[in-house]
């Protein structure tokens, strides 16, 4: 039960981190207007299949997107979504094959750099930044 309630404390301690800008803004920070486009894009869930020995154990499954500021990738990024997920369900197989061990919490840092390497040739390193959203394990 302790493995499973720091799961959930990660995953929601992720998904916090995304509500800092508007607390900023609500502190006096930059504010985005009306009709402004958002940097956060590309959007889209990715699971894959947990093991333990030799049967299936569970899935996770994360929610992922790319940070850009560069508005010729904004409009790339839709037409590379299916390679992207693509791309980002190899990564996470290939991260729970080798870096998670069964009812253990998962390494939001090393699953965020596989995640950015496996996008990198497409969105030219420094043009886009994989963003986690939650992790969250069934």
């Amino acid at each position: 039960m302790k493995t499973r309630r720091n799961c959930i404390f990660s995953a929601g301690a992720i998904g916090l981190s995304f509500f800092t800008p508007s607390i900023g803004a609500a502190a006096g920070g930059p504010e985005k207007k009306a009709g402004q486009e958002s940097n956060f894009v590309g959007a889209t869930q990715v699971t894959a299949t947990i093991t333990n020995g030799a049967r299936a154990a569970g899935i996770i499954q994360i929610d992922v997107g790319i940070y850009t500021t560069d508005a010729a990738l904004k409009g790339q990024i839709a037409n590379m979504a299916p390679l992207l997920r693509s791309r980002w369900r190899s990564a996470l197989q290939d991260f729970v094959n080798r870096y998670y061990s069964f009812g253990s919490v998962p390494d939001a840092n090393i699953l965020g750099a596989a995640l950015q390497r496996a996008i990198d040739p497409l969105t030219a390193p420094k043009r886009g930044r994989v963003l986690i959203q939650a992790i969250i394990i069934h």
